[in-house]
């Protein structure tokens, strides 16, 4: 029996990002100031009122990023596990993707400093794609299949260090 061939895993991180952060600060700090300057016109049971109003609804807009949270401190298997037989990227398909179905790859960054990994596989229901409707009409267009890198626990550099280190040369030249 021949050994598991190396592999990169990156995992969900579940940490909060920074701007996640400087918006719940911002948000805090602004319904203080507007209790304490409201504290005078109104009673405080209509501050309390509109001020957990407030913090009900930051608390929905939280609500994705909490699950997130809440799923990473529970699910530790690989999101994205990149080997030198092919990629595994659980949520989008159901078998590992070996490196001769991946016509091309490529890892970006956003302008709103998302970053994320990109894969253009030919016939993916092959390997038993998931798609979103998105996703479907992505990949046709040889846009790719993009696996959100800042949910997970490398950022842009390691994943491309890690198809660097294990996808064929052919593939890498574009990284």
């Amino acid at each position: 029996m021949q050994p598991e061939p190396a592999r990169s895993d990156f995992r969900l991180s579940g940490a909060r990002s920074t701007r996640d952060l400087i918006a719940f600060a911002v948000i805090a700090a602004g319904v203080l100031a507007w209790s304490r300057w409201m504290d005078e016109s109104l009673d405080n049971r209509d501050v309390m009122i509109v001020g957990g109003g407030v913090l009900i609804l930051l608390g929905l807009w939280n609500w994705r990023a909490a699950r997130l949270r809440a799923r990473a401190a529970v699910d530790r298997a690989p999101r994205l596990s990149i080997g030198d037989d092919g990629v595994d990227m659980p949520d989008l398909f159901a078998e590992r993707v070996p490196w001769t179905a991946v016509r091309k790859m490529s890892v970006f960054t956003t302008r709103g400093g998302g970053a994320y990994a990109a894969f253009h596989v030919v016939e993916p229901e092959r390997y038993g794609f998931r798609p979103g409707p998105l996703a479907r009409i992505e990949n046709a267009l040889g846009l790719g299949l993009r696996v959100n890198l800042s949910r997970l626990d490398g950022d842009a550099d390691a994943v491309r260090a890690a198809l660097r280190r294990h996808a064929p040369a052919a593939l890498i030249r574009d990284l």
